[in-house]
């Protein structure tokens, strides 16, 4: 099976109908937020963040970053220090492991809002798959 890459997924989400996407963040506006929640973004979260910085697409709320974006989608105050929560539903919110070492980016788990989670609530391999799939699902 092909993994669909960060480009790709954001393609994706801006044909999405209905998807409403920030103006993206800048190189200094990550860098701000990692210091201040103690984390390094991993590669297809920072792709998706400088792409389009925070986006809405049914239930579907992705936190981010941007001189754009709304306050309750804001990942610095949707993450404790420590953790990288990225998204939300209807009924689930989503982490990425940022302490995962492997051959692809950090998984994605369904967590707690303060960003516990279990192996059992493993959703996806990387961030571009995990969103790919999701708006598939809306498709």
């Amino acid at each position: 099976m092909r993994v669909p890459g960060s480009d790709e997924a954001v393609s994706r989400l801006r044909a999405t109908p209905g998807a409403k996407v920030g103006r993206g963040a800048t190189a200094d506006e990550v860098a701000d937020a990692e210091r201040k929640l103690v984390v390094r973004f991993p590669d297809g979260y920072r792709a998706f963040v400088e792409a389009v910085g925070w986006a809405r697409a049914g239930d579907l709320s992705l936190f981010g970053l941007g001189r754009d974006v709304p306050e309750e989608l804001d990942v610095r105050r949707a993450s404790p220090k420590g953790s990288l929560v990225v998204a939300r539903d209807g009924k689930n919110t989503y982490c990425l492991d940022l302490g995962y070492e492997g051959a692809y980016d950090s998984p994605v788990y369904s967590c707690t809002p303060a960003g516990a989670f279990t192996p059992e609530d493993y959703a996806a391999h990387d961030y571009p798959s995990w969103l790919w799939m999701r708006l598939e699902r809306m498709r």
